[in-house]
């Protein structure tokens, strides 16, 4: 009997970790590149990965409070994960502008690895305006919006109950 009890709560916590993955993120390995932040000025996250990066991974991490205001494609799962290589570059290349500005908290978040190795951790923002929140840069938006959506509607969800990134 004790054995069913058990076997029942293993399966109880392994589905709840289906459903909702644990995360951790190292994200004090990340240092940004030396980049003026100016209020205006184009950036793109290709300028965050070190040049002839391989194994670059890019993860979109929903809050469950987000899942209420995702763009429609954007599918509603705990992890998305970009594999594809070109829409990584895709991603990467991707237009931006410094804001100035600071929105007050983002509880979803992109992140960006290469060799392994965390290069670029921002809070996302899917309501009014697309953008992301990074205590290095503050708030910056896309130039291209639509195109953002539509890159990030094409991640696909991440089946593992754990997902360690640093």
């Amino acid at each position: 009997m004790l054995k069913k009890l058990l076997l029942f709560f293993a399966l109880i916590v392994l589905g709840y970790l289906y459903i909702q993955p644990l995360v951790f993120v190292d994200d004090t390995k990340a240092e940004l590149p030396n980049f003026e932040f100016k209020k205006g000025r184009s950036f793109s996250l290709r300028q965050f990965v070190p040049p002839k990066s391989d194994r670059i991974k890019a993860y979109l991490i929903i809050d469950n409070d987000d899942f209420s205001t995702l763009p429609t494609g954007i599918k509603p799962y705990r992890i998305l994960r970009a594999k594809d290589e070109a829409l990584i570059q895709q991603l990467l290349d991707l237009k931006m502008t410094f804001t100035g500005a600071d929105i007050a908290t983002t509880s979803s978040r992109l992140v960006i690895c290469a060799n392994g190795n965390l290069v670029y951790e921002a809070g996302v923002s899917f309501d009014y305006r697309p953008g992301l929140q990074n205590s290095s840069h503050g708030w910056a938006t896309f130039k291209d919006e639509a195109r953002f959506i539509k890159i990030c509607s094409q991640f696909k969800r991440h089946f593992s109950p754990l997902l360690m990134l640093n």
